[in-house]
């Protein structure tokens, strides 16, 4: 009928030990426990730090309702005192219920639907029914229907539901009677950490299940008829999202493509300076404490700031309603990401077996998919003691340093066939994280002064070879010379459209900064090359959400590399200054070109200034300028490519060979040319990867080796990974070949 598509969370290598957390409620129903406690609707998230851009998401709900922040609203309610069935009921079913065929129709969501008979009880209810029977389903709205193993702990959710004597589905459609419909159906299996395949929608629009984020009165009630307490997040709706999402969820919706809208998954966090007031009812202390605890998770477009419950008679409306003076102003958004801020120890024997105690924030939540990476290499075991605690073993490495990492998720392959990160993400390498195997000199402490200023007039820093994050990930590394991974960074947690990223010393203290970029919306991010704190974030084309393009440079003269940002549909390059970060030149570099930009900076003709180099394909070739500093004066201008094959292009500038001038290095597709900048002769023509190749090729001039000189670095992005090629020497010889995160 349909093909089945859901499937329980990987666990990782054997070798490694995933103890439960610290002891503490989990939730339950029907006496059953609804997915294991490091799952993320179970995750206690009250330490987690605020995302950067909680304030702008707020702002946005708040801006939609006149500049008055809304209040939440429960939405559900008691059919008996409300007289209308408000909520998402749950129908509980045994394994002695008959199991019968869902037809899923050619309009609704066949192939991300499981292929599963569901146990649907005699006088099951749908979401939108009335209180006394079944209401037509042209006046159910999203027609949920959701059943409930008992025995087996098990969920099936509908969505679109029909009856099978109805003729139409709620969302249009015919309906042939005889059988149930609904327009999409999901399995979960509540034992384990079960998923969706990611990209695949669910009865929820987040490609969450239903049921484990509902406001349920067996738990919210006061004793004798309920816990008192809620020990998950919860699930809540808002009105406008941006086209991505963030695990748990894996599906998006489209029609919006903005930082100040939330993902599909995003967490909200009740704020901590939030005050419940002593004198609300148990109910309403219950359901505030556990936005606070756990948080609200989006999981469908809706109403901004209604979470669900089911419906009930067991209601007091009035005790639950009390929350309802809660505003959105009261909430934050948190980043889940992996924070590590300390080791008890740093150093251990090359033979490994030192025990670490690793202290952070945000190692809960992972489902099973949580890694302890000393450098590349996987603990010789780990338990999870806390959110904020894990205890490792560190595995056998060679003598060196290597920085210690939390990796909460794992790759996956999606229903496109594309593998893709699924997980909160990878703590990023800060000096607090430094380990050394055997005996070799401890790293400096988290807490070193900082290096002096370099003096206006320095000798640029060379640039470390910096790996962008290609689509469908979202970690960039910067490596050491000879290709090991210096730095790993998740910069703009949850876009997997690809982010860019350079190098380059922002902040004088002669060591190399990172730059990042979002590839879409213009989102500029700068970090400390040393502590990877960061040092400025924002949007270098406000309104803008196309992609961009980005370089880093000294173009104002003064010592320290400047940004160079291009918007990749009229030509526009901006330069902000690295020091102040306040924006120095505005133009447009090709009149009437609507395409991509390349950038560099780079002294491509020997006055001891970099000149600002663009790049552009408009058909012709590759065309190559080169503008003056100060005044963005014609310096050069040449095609540097005959026409291309669609595949792309870069280009970047450095010093190959020591002599004081940098030449221009040239991308098309596959092929890599550099060109003196003094003749525009070809110093090198030739094919960095496969001719027929369709990977989107790179070019960078950076440090490789560890000599004084730049080498040409090529880079092609493959199926989600980064292929680096090093060439060197007069004749730009291969000098070292390998995939980026293999290092």
């Amino acid at each position: 009928m349909f093909n089945q598509r859901s499937r329980a969370a990987k666990r990782g290598s054997a070798s490694l030990s995933l103890l439960e957390l610290e002891s503490r409620d989990v939730p339950t129903f029907l006496t059953n426990q609804l997915f294991p406690v490091d799952n993320p609707w179970n995750q206690v998230v009250s330490n987690a730090p605020v995302a950067s851009n909680s304030n702008a998401i707020i702002s946005r709900i708040i801006n939609r309702h006149g500049g008055t922040a809304p209040t939440i609203h429960a939405d559900f309610g008691n059919p008996t005192t409300d007289g209308a069935l408000y909520g998402i009921p749950i129908n509980v079913a045994t394994s002695s219920t008959p199991k019968v065929t869902v037809v899923v129709p050619n309009f609704g969501y066949p192939s991300e639907s499981d292929s599963v008979q569901v146990p649907i009880p005699t006088g099951a209810v749908i979401e939108g029914d009335g209180p006394t029977g079944p209401a037509a389903p042209g006046s159910r709205g999203d027609s949920h229907l959701l059943v409930y193993d008992r025995d087996a702990n098990v969920l099936y959710e509908l969505v679109s539901a029909v009856r099978p004597a109805e003729t139409v589905y709620p969302y249009g459609g015919a309906h042939p009677t005889g059988q149930w419909g609904a327009y999409q159906v999901s399995y979960w299996d509540l034992n384990t950490n079960y998923f969706r395949t990611v990209g695949d929608t669910s009865a929820d629009a987040a490609g969450l299940p239903i049921l484990p984020g509902l406001v349920r009165p067996d738990e919210v009630n006061p004793a004798p008829g309920g816990a008192g307490a809620i020990d998950h997040a919860i699930r809540m709706t808002v009105q406008q999202v941006t086209d991505s999402f963030v695990f748990p969820a894996s599906h998006l919706t489209t029609g919006y493509h903005a930082t100040d809208l939330p993902r599909m998954g995003e967490r909200f966090r009740l704020k901590a300076s939030f005050v419940i007031p002593n004198s609300w009812s148990a109910e309403a202390k219950a359901i505030a404490q556990a936005m606070k605890t756990y948080g609200v998770i989006v999981a469908d477009n809706g109403s901004d700031m209604f979470f669900q419950g089911t419906p009930s008679a067991q209601w007091n409306m009035s005790s639950v309603l009390q929350v309802q003076s809660i505003r959105a102003s009261d909430f934050e958004v948190v980043d889940l990401t992996p924070i590590v801020t300390g080791l008890s120890t740093r150093a251990g024997a090359i033979g490994g077996g030192t025990s670490v105690t690793i202290t952070g924030k945000n190692f809960s939540g992972a489902a099973g998919r949580l890694h302890v990476l000393f450098g590349t290499a996987e603990a010789a075991s780990y338990t999870v003691v806390s959110d904020t605690q894990i205890v490792a073993v560190a595995p056998a490495h060679a003598a060196g340093y290597v920085d210690v990492r939390i990796q909460s998720g794992e790759s996956e392959v999606d229903n496109n066939g594309q593998t893709v990160f699924f997980g909160y993400g990878t703590s990023a390498n800060t000096a607090a994280d430094d380990f050394a195997f055997g005996n070799v000199p401890l790293p400096p402490p988290p807490n070193a002064p900082p290096v002096s200023p370099i003096p206006s007039g320095r000798a640029p820093v060379l640039s470390p070879v910096v790996v962008n994050a290609p689509v469908g990930t979202q970690v960039i590394r910067v490596l050491n010379p000879g290709g090991s991974t210096r730095t790993v960074l998740t910069p703009h947690p949850g876009f997997v459209g690809g982010i860019i990223a350079a190098a380059g010393d922002v902040n004088g203290d002669g060591v190399a900064d990172i730059v990042t970029a979002a590839t879409f919306g213009g989102h500029v991010k700068v970090f400390d090359g040393v502590s990877l704190a960061e040092l400025r974030s924002f949007y270098a084309f406000p309104g803008y959400v196309g992609a961009i393009n980005l370089a880093t440079g000294d173009i104002t003269g003064d010592g320290v590399a400047d940004l160079l940002v291009a918007a990749n549909i009229n030509g526009h390059v901006k330069v902000f200054d690295g020091i102040t970060g306040n924006l120095a030149i505005s133009f447009l570099a090709y009149a009437g070109y609507s395409g991509p930009i390349a950038l560099a900076a780079a002294d491509t003709n020997g006055d001891g200034r970099a000149e600002l180099i663009t790049a552009a394909d408009g058909g012709p070739g590759v065309h190559v300028k080169a503008l003056a500093p100060d005044t963005l004066a014609l310096s050069d201008s040449f095609l540097a490519t005959g026409p291309g094959n669609g595949t792309g292009f870069s280009v970047s500038a450095g010093d190959l060979d020591g002599d004081g001038v940098a030449e221009f290095l040239v991308a098309q597709g596959p092929r890599v040319r550099v060109i003196d900048s003094r003749t525009r002769a070809a110093r090198a023509d030739f094919m960095a990867f496969d001719a027929a190749s369709p990977a989107r090729v790179t070019v960078q001039a950076a440090q490789y080796d560890g000599d004084p000189y730049a080498e040409l670095i090529a880079i092609a992005e493959m199926q989600g990974r980064s292929h680096v090629k090093a060439f060197d020497g007069p004749g730009f010889g291969l000098a070292d070949s390998f995939f980026a995160d293999t290092r």
